[in-house]
């Protein structure tokens, strides 16, 4: 009786350093005021859209001034892979991760909805930015993807309407036929709609594809993300226009909601900034580099089709179908897009009488 009495006294001795042992561990953390979250894109390291998520580390780690510190974004496969970005964050793999809700899209299938898709009603950026910051898309967003996902969600940019990149010039409904595209989302569905065979692949997976004529086509991004990776060199026709790919919000920062609530507000109230500084940058650096781009890539033989009328009112029939299939099949679809349609009403009654960002 002795000996397991003493015996338990042992285990509780061992149990009572290894929890003090933990306290000095916990409260030397917190006596230091540094707190070290681990984070990953989903993007290529180099110039595009893995500069925009060093620059929002930069911001983040200048804003925190110490108290919070990112120490390296690693970049895709430099841990894991772009699809297993956000699951690994949910589960507290990873703090923060810079990717795409259009990854999403096998378990979150309307996020494409709030984040661009030519079956949404925002055409334009300026009241697609004011109805995702102002207008509710954002507390949308945050409730959607906390269906699925343990994360907090902020959109971090917005681009442009995307080219289409092709081998061969697509000029009219019958050259997409069958086209091998690359793109993600609900924009998979749009495409079957024009008879396309669309592919989901990561950014850095589309130009080996192209190479290896896997592809014929890519919505890749934007000059300013295309031309360093040369994609008009083996892509060398471009179709441009607006509504096979409105403007979108396809690089977003998520966050552990474990790693969130642990943070004192001041520092979630940085961590915002950070974010809302970084799309303002995003769109001011990437307006000039885009147009000089561009020009560099005509110059080195780029060929451009802009979309005929014609063209572009195929596709706003076939995106406009789309959305109000996706109203009527599920609830979800139909709150997001209830909530555009509202806020373009209110939006439209004034500026459709001024000109901003149109």
């Amino acid at each position: 009786m002795r000996k397991k009495f003493f015996l338990v006294c042992i285990v509780v001795l061992i149990i009572s350093i290894v929890g003090m042992a933990t306290q000095v561990a916990l409260a030397a953390e917190k006596k230091n005021g540094v707190i070290h979250w681990k984070a990953h894109s989903a993007w290529i390291r180099g110039p595009g859209l893995q500069e925009a998520a060093d620059y929002f580390t930069k911001t983040l780690n200048n804003l925190c001034e110490g108290q919070l510190v990112i120490d390296r974004m690693y970049a895709a496969g430099e841990l894991l892979g772009a699809f297993e970005l956000i699951p690994a964050c949910s589960k507290g793999k990873l703090d923060l991760v810079d990717s795409s809700g259009y990854y999403l899209t096998g378990t979150l299938p309307w996020i494409s909805l709030i984040i661009g898709t030519a079956a949404n009603y925002m055409d334009y950026a300026a009241p697609y930015l004011s109805w995702y910051w102002e207008g509710g898309g954002h507390e949308l967003e945050e409730e959607y993807v906390g269906t699925k996902y343990n994360v907090k969600v902020w959109a971090a940019h917005i681009i442009p309407a995307e080219a289409i990149y092709s081998v061969k010039p697509i000029k009219k409904k019958e050259d997409f036929g069958g086209l091998k595209i690359r793109t993600s989302g609900l924009s998979m569905d749009f495409f079957r709609s024009l008879g396309a065979a669309p592919v989901t692949l990561p950014l850095s997976e589309v130009m080996p594809a192209l190479e290896r004529k896997v592809l014929d086509a890519a919505e890749f991004s934007v000059p300013w993300t295309d031309y360093p990776v040369r994609i008009h060199e083996i892509a060398p026709y471009a179709l441009t226009g607006i509504l096979h790919s409105p403007p979108c919000m396809g690089r977003e920062v998520y966050i552990n909601r474990d790693s969130w609530k642990a943070l004192p507000d001041d520092l979630k109230r940085k961590v915002e900034y950070a974010i809302r500084l970084t799309k303002f940058w995003y769109i001011d650096h990437l307006g000039l580099r885009n147009a000089v781009l561009w020009k560099k890539m005509l110059n080195e033989g780029l060929k451009v089709t802009k979309a005929s009328p014609e063209l572009q009112a195929w596709m706003k029939e076939k995106g406009d179908e789309l959305a109000e299939k996706y109203a009527a099949k599920d609830p979800w679809a139909k709150k997001i897009l209830d909530s555009q349609k509202a806020y373009l009403k209110t939006w439209n009654s004034y500026y459709d009488n001024v000109r901003w960002f149109k």
